[in-house]
C-alpha cells in the first residue's frame, strides 16, 4: 500500500516549463514519486500510475531523462536526505526513514557513493564548512596576524 508524503513541500520541485520537454507520463510519474517519496514504491507502482508496462516506462524515462524511473526515484529520495541532514537535526536513521530508506546501512552505502561522504560527515562539514584562503574571516585572520592585531 501507497502511503502520502507527510511534509507539506516536496522534496524537489518540478516547474512547469519541464512538462513541455518531457512525455507527460514521464511528467506524471516524477509528480507521484515526489508524492509517495516516503513509500515503498517500484517500477510496477510506477508503471501502474500511468497506466504503461514497467518496460515502456523504463524506455520512456530513458529517453527523456537517460535513467530509469529507479534510478530518478533514488535520487529524489537523496535529495530530501541531504536536505534533511543540513537542515534537521534527526538522527541519521530518521533521516532515511523520512527518504524512504527501509534499511540504515544500505542508505548509508548509497549516499557515500553519491556524495563521497557519510550522512554524518556531510552534516558535520554542511555545520562547519571548512575555511577557505579566499573567504572573509581568512583574509582578516591574515591581515591581522601580518599587523600584529
Amino acid at each position: 500500500m501507497v502511503s502520502t508524503n507527510k511534509s507539506t513541500e516536496p522534496p524537489v520541485a518540478f516547474d512547469d516549463t519541464i512538462s513541455s520537454y518531457v512525455d507527460h507520463r514521464v511528467y506524471e510519474v516524477l509528480e507521484f514519486m515526489l508524492a509517495h517519496v516516503e513509500a515503498r514504491c517500484g517500477p510496477s507502482e510506477f508503471a501502474d500510475h500511468v497506466r504503461v508496462s514497467p518496460r515502456q516506462l523504463s524506455r520512456l524515462f530513458l529517453r527523456h531523462l537517460n535513467a530509469t524511473p529507479c534510478e530518478i526515484f533514488k535520487l529524489i529520495r537523496m535529495k530530501l536526505a541531504r536536505d534533511l541532514l543540513g537542515a534537521t537535526h534527526l538522527s541519521v536513521k530518521q533521516v532515511a526513514a523520512r527518504a524512504g530508506f527501509w534499511d540504515v546501512s544500505h542508505f548509508v552505502r548509497d549516499f557515500t557513493r553519491l556524495h563521497g561522504c557519510t550522512p554524518s560527515q556531510y552534516r558535520r562539514d554542511q555545520a562547519f564548512p571548512q575555511v577557505g584562503s579566499n573567504d572573509q574571516f581568512s583574509q582578516r585572520l591574515s591581515d591581522s596576524q601580518r599587523f600584529g592585531n
